[in-house]
């Protein structure tokens, strides 16, 4: 029981830890966190890290018997590799939520690629975060009510969400939330109906949302209409709205609180221990809190109650977000195989920081990741030959050392069918840019585009970004990120998440993507990046997906720091 903080302590020990880049997060929150009925098991501020860290911290608190769910203020993470570790085995048992205040678009706009562009540090720490199974959380606020929650209350196995209130607006604010979060609120069955009917005034609602609307008896709400939602199969978790008891007092003139207790006195205790007795979680809010009676009585309880219909349902949905990250498998990265001979050659014969596309692919086909067929050539009658060993339809390109963006600069020619096509577009190249090699790729169909690549910061280890490619590749921001070396479920999630799943399944009468392929080539492009730190940005964009599934890269660029 040890506060060496400036102000007292207000609230008995609980079971959320806090970690705090902040001193004032620590120090100033005591009133703020008593007038919400949060309780901490320990709060470290670290400060400038020069003497612990976040990391020491993470596995101090995964030791304290205490903790239940851990809190994160970040400004940054020093050693990133030990802090995914530590939060990737700490996670699946004690929940970790997470606040970070230092992505910006500066990082982004040093890129030179695609990739570059797309992969800030906001990315990046959505990426780690994700990786380690950490929830991020948008402000301070939420991480005290989040964790909290997180640290009282039993897990959420299902999506199934009963509300139970007394007015109907709560509720449907209630509702739309938890739908906007990915929970359900069936409707319920008539035998569960009929139950609740038995003690609810004729014009209530018992569909679910249950509501009662305005009654000044509060015993059904408080403890026979929960009872018989919790202890029914159909439901996973309860959000509950206007249990009020005491606060009502401020409402009247004529009338004592005593003479108004004896209308309107809650016995809560019941309910407070429902949670444990069914092992499903519970919520409530209130217009009246902190001086409710009702709401101290929760308080002590251990159930969350919050001051707007709309963060309880939230605070449902991060419940559910903990039961997907928790019911994870993780699994080990593939050992990182020998540095090909080969790649190590090219690498070393380069004399630019941006190695073209032909050599970029070269290194690809080295580690294993599929390519299209291509020859680079000097001069129209060489790539009249390349045409027809590649066979119409083929693609024509420039390809000269330190060439950026070509698409955009209009040195890529597409669906080019016979000799004539051909002949105008290498002329029209050359005309561009003189006396640079061309390449002559095959034409890959597909009607599906996806990009990957690699971006480097300073001291983390090498990141792999998936998402959407072409050259919309930048305007969407439906991209992931993950850690290198990936694992084969780590390359999986990226490809599974929202909202590449559809869009890579059966999708359009389109066969699924192989999956197997595609995560195969994220994972060897995390070898990629291993074995050479002075790569600081790759970019495979498009990667099109064949008619069979297959993936195929069909553009590529390789950006050292410095030659080797």
């Amino acid at each position: 029981p040890l506060n060496i903080t400036v102000s007292p302590m207000l609230t008995p020990p609980g079971h959320l830890g806090i970690i705090s880049q902040s001193g004032t997060l620590i120090a100033q929150t005591h009133r703020y966190l008593s007038q919400r009925g949060i309780r901490l098991s320990k709060a470290i501020s670290v400060g400038n890290e020069a003497d612990i860290d976040v990391v020491d911290c993470l596995e101090y608190l995964e030791r304290d018997r205490e903790t239940k769910a851990i809190g994160l203020y970040l400004e940054c993470v020093r050693r990133i590799r030990p802090f995914l570790e530590a939060a990737r085995r700490i996670s699946p048992h004690k929940p970790i939520v997470a606040q970070y205040v230092g992505g910006t678009e500066a990082g982004a706009r040093a890129g030179k690629s695609h990739t570059g562009a797309i992969a800030g540090e906001d990315l990046l720490s959505d990426g780690l975060f994700e990786q380690a199974g950490i929830i991020r959380v948008k402000t301070i606020e939420e991480i005290f009510l989040f964790g909290h929650t997180l640290a009282v209350q039993p897990r959420l196995k299902g999506k199934r969400i009963a509300i139970l209130t007394n007015s109907g607006g709560p509720a449907t604010v209630m509702a739309n939330t938890c739908e906007e979060l990915g929970l359900e609120v069936p409707e319920l069955s008539q035998p569960l109906q009929e139950k609740l009917k038995a003690h609810m005034p004729a014009y209530a609602a018992f569909q679910n949302p249950v509501d009662i609307t305005f009654h000044p008896d509060m015993r059904p709400i408080s403890s026979i209409l929960p009872k018989l939602l919790l202890e029914s199969e159909e439901i996973d978790g309860l959000l509950i709205h206007g249990i009020v008891e005491t606060g009502w007092a401020k409402q009247f003139k004529n009338i004592s609180v005593g003479e108004l207790l004896d209308v309107l006195r809650v016995n809560v205790g019941e309910l407070l221990k429902m949670p444990r007795k069914y092992q499903k979680p519970v919520c409530t809010s209130s217009f009246y809190a902190p001086e409710d009676r009702a709401v101290k009585a929760f308080f002590r309880g251990g159930i969350p109650t919050f001051d707007s219909p709309e963060k309880a349902a939230a605070a449902m949905g991060v419940l559910y977000r903990y039961g997907l990250l928790s019911g994870r498998e993780w699994d080990e990265p593939e050992p990182l195989p020998p540095v090909p001979e080969p790649a190590l050659r090219i690498l070393h014969s380069e004399v630019t920081t941006v190695i073209d596309e032909y050599q970029s692919k070269k290194i690809l086909q080295i580690y294993g990741i599929p390519t299209c067929k291509e020859n680079l050539v000097h001069g129209l009658e060489e790539a009249l030959r390349a045409a027809e060993g590649i066979g119409f339809p083929v693609v024509v390109k420039a390809c000269g050392p330190g060439m950026l963006h070509k698409t955009e600069k209009g040195l890529v020619h597409l669906n080019i069918m016979n000799d004539a096509g051909l002949k105008e577009a290498f002329q029209a190249t050359r005309r561009k840019v003189k006396e640079t090699p061309v390449l002559v790729c095959e034409m890959i169909k597909g009607e599906r585009e996806v990009m990957a690549g690699m971006k480097s910061f300073p001291e983390a280890p090498p990141c792999i970004v998936f998402g959407l490619g072409g050259i919309f590749a930048e305007a969407f921001h439906n991209h992931r990120l993950r850690l290198a070396p990936l694992s084969r479920k780590d390359a999986l999630s990226m490809i599974e998440s929202p909202p590449f799943a559809k869009i890579l399944g059966n999708f359009r009468g389109m066969k699924p993507v192989n999956k197997e392929a595609l995560s195969s080539l994220l994972i060897r492009l995390g070898h990629l990046a291993l074995h050479f730190p002075q790569i600081k940005e790759i970019d495979l964009n498009p990667i099109i997906i064949e008619e069979d599934g297959q993936p195929k890269v069909v553009d590529a660029l390789i950006i050292t720091g410095s030659t080797v």
